[in-house]
């Protein structure tokens, strides 16, 4: 666990301002920067459609590069890191959270960043969606924002904020090639519906979110932490890419997360009360990951 422990709004305020202005690769995006420019003459982002229900945040004109951002957070829940809300048929399924027993779009890694006191997270969809709307062949049927999770709940106290990645890709042409480079070891259940499943649809997300901390100068996995799991109140630095969701009678969007890395704990007192996410959207993107091991420089 990390030694920064934080316990007043001031303190919290300083906190969060580093970490959304660090990064771990110089590759990513911070986000606030993404916002302040993306409605005006300097935007660096292009949205391009690259499936007929999904539109993908790119990094330039050119579209040519993903869009990976990075901002920091308050955790205050998630689903397991491993399996998500997939539970294997018979199986016994993580009290109090919407299970899946069969694989698809529906079986989510899910994780939840608390908005009680920072609305950074809702501030910055509701700018890419003006973006978005605004863009050429963008939701060409004019179909209604989705409910879920469009900002309307931002400012009542208690608010979260969602993240979501598919636990399950499916084999086809576009994708097959993914499966042969999934970068961690599959979870019993996983295994059984996919690679011991021949005929199944599906395969295990390559980019399935990794939960990481930083000790001596190295990022670890987690699980080789103290606590050995994300708890309610850590401090986290994020990264995830943004996406534009085409349904059949609604769109929304959903930002995909890609590392979440504990840099500090917060007084209980500072943070919001824990609810569940009322629904799941799909998501899933190819990209270069941050790897257990990898140096990092943590000088301020």
């Amino acid at each position: 666990m990390p030694e920064t422990w934080i316990e007043t709004p001031d303190q919290l305020e300083h906190a969060l301002h580093y970490w959304k202005n660090y990064t771990f690769s110089d590759s990513y995006t911070n986000l606030q920067d993404a916002v302040d420019t993306v409605n005006t003459s300097d935007n660096f982002l292009q949205a391009r459609q690259v499936y007929p229900s999904r539109w993908l945040c790119l990094k330039d004109s050119k579209g040519v590069e993903e869009a990976i951002f990075h901002t920091a957070a308050i955790y205050r829940w998630g689903t397991n890191d491993e399996t998500g809300n997939f539970v294997l048929s018979g199986k016994q399924a993580e009290s109090g959270v919407p299970d899946r027993t069969e694989p698809s779009t529906l079986c989510q890694f899910s994780y939840g960043i608390d908005t009680h006191r920072d609305k950074t997270i809702w501030k910055a969809q509701k700018a890419f969606e003006e973006y978005v709307a605004g863009v050429q062949g963008f939701n060409k049927a004019q179909k209604k924002r989705r409910p879920w999770q469009d900002g309307t709940t931002a400012e009542k106290p208690n608010s979260m904020f969602v993240f979501n990645s598919q636990v399950f890709v499916k084999r086809n042409q576009a994708t097959k090639h993914r499966e042969a480079h999934i970068p961690y070891e599959l979870h019993d259940w996983i295994k059984a519906v996919t690679v011991d499943s021949p005929r199944s649809e599906y395969f295990a997300n390559p980019d399935r979110p990794a939960l990481l901390e930083p000790q001596q100068g190295q990022l670890c996995s987690i699980k080789k932490s103290s606590p050995p799991a994300m708890q309610k109140g850590d401090l986290v630095w994020m990264s995830f890419s943004v996406q534009f969701i085409i349904g059949s009678d609604t769109w929304s969007t959903t930002f995909v997360p890609y590392e979440i890395v504990r840099v500090g704990t917060v007084a209980q007192d500072l943070v919001g009360e824990p609810d569940r996410p009322a629904a799941i959207v799909e998501a899933a993107v190819p990209r270069g990951r941050l790897q257990v091991g990898m140096k990092v420089d943590m000088r301020a």
